[in-house]
């Protein structure tokens, strides 16, 4: 993250967030039809968003 601070040209510090994940369960899990969730997901620009380890299709 100090990488970010350096190219935006602002001082370096420790970064907080006080962002909670609220979702813990893979999404699979959380919505009812997900597997035409995902398909839809699959091939659209946002796909990229549903492949991290928590929200693998």
């Amino acid at each position: 993250m100090m990488e970010v601070l350096e190219f935006l040209k602002v001082p370096q510090r420790t970064l907080i967030s006080g962002h909670v994940k609220i979702h813990t369960r893979p999404l699979a899990q959380q919505i009812e039809n997900w597997r035409v969730v995902a398909k839809v997901i699959k091939r659209s620009k946002y796909r990229r968003f549903i492949t991290v380890n928590d929200y693998e299709i």
